[in-house]
């Protein structure tokens, strides 16, 4: 951490400075590294991704499991009358995910997956006109 003197009434007020306030700032300057991962991803990555990430907004933490994003994910490409994958082919593409940093799954029983990218991040790859904001 650094120290930044801020002056104020009175003298001299140091205020620590963070790495995750230099993280932020940068973010915030050139966009999340992982948009540009996002965006180079295959349709079925994109859509596995996006119902992960929708998934993890709506449990608490660490009650994500790799059968709820697989049965969320089968909903969705069943309402957009697309072809999905096989439970054995979704774990690969959870292997591929995990391998980019998106998301980590758990070795345990329980396959829980933790999300490492941001919703966001999500809607800043795909934006409003991709077919990937029909997702719920």
């Amino acid at each position: 951490s650094v120290r930044i003197g801020l002056e104020k009434e009175g003298g001299e007020v140091f205020r620590e400075i963070k790495v995750t306030d230099v993280l932020r700032v940068i973010t915030d300057c050139y966009g999340s590294k992982y948009i540009k991962i996002l965006k180079g991803l295959a349709h079925q990555q994109q859509i596995i991704a996006t119902v992960a990430c929708l998934e993890s907004t709506k449990v608490v933490a660490k009650s994500l499991t790799l059968e709820r994003v697989y049965g969320a994910y089968q909903r969705n490409v069943h309402a957009l009358n697309l072809a999905f994958l096989t439970m054995a082919d979704f774990k690969e593409v959870i292997g591929v995910l995990e391998h980019y940093g998106i998301l980590t799954c758990a070795k345990t029983k329980l396959k829980l997956i933790k999300m490492t990218v941001e919703l966001e991040d999500v809607q800043a790859a795909f934006g409003e006109e991709s077919f990937l904001h029909k997702l719920k």
